[in-house]
């Protein structure tokens, strides 16, 4: 039950949450950058762990990027699943042998972000960008 609220369920409300209303409602009050910042900030705190919050930050900040590359929240949450159950599931394996998983993790998602990134649709500080439309 765990591995469906933490590895399925959450992300799709966090990523609906702060990828989504959170940009839409700050949109208005601060820059493009800010928007990112901010939602990644709040995205951080609410992971309410100093060491968590500042991986949940930088994860915040490309999910955003990732948003606003596709124009699409489903690119998120599918990241942030993966992130989360790979986290569940292969955690206890890594740490059995030493290897820090947040680290690990951090190196396997350059390759998609490079994917991400050749075929992204809009820059992500593109005022033309639809997603602030």
């Amino acid at each position: 039950m765990f591995v469906i609220l933490a590895g399925i369920i959450g992300p799709i409300v966090q990523e609906v949450v702060c990828r989504h209303f959170v940009p839409k409602c700050l949109y208005g009050n601060y820059s493009m950058v800010g928007v990112i910042f901010m939602q990644a900030v709040i995205f951080g705190v609410g992971h309410m762990n100093i060491i968590e919050s500042i991986y949940a930050f930088m994860g915040g900040v490309l999910f955003m990027v990732l948003v606003l590359w596709t124009d699409n929240l489903y690119p998120a949450v599918i990241c942030h699943m993966a992130a989360n159950l790979y986290s569940l599931v292969v955690s206890h394996f890594l740490h059995k042998y030493g290897v820090d998983l947040k680290m690990f993790l951090a190196v396997s998602m350059i390759p998609l972000l490079i994917i991400a990134y050749k075929n992204r649709k809009y820059d992500a500080l593109d005022k033309n960008n639809p997603y602030w439309s």
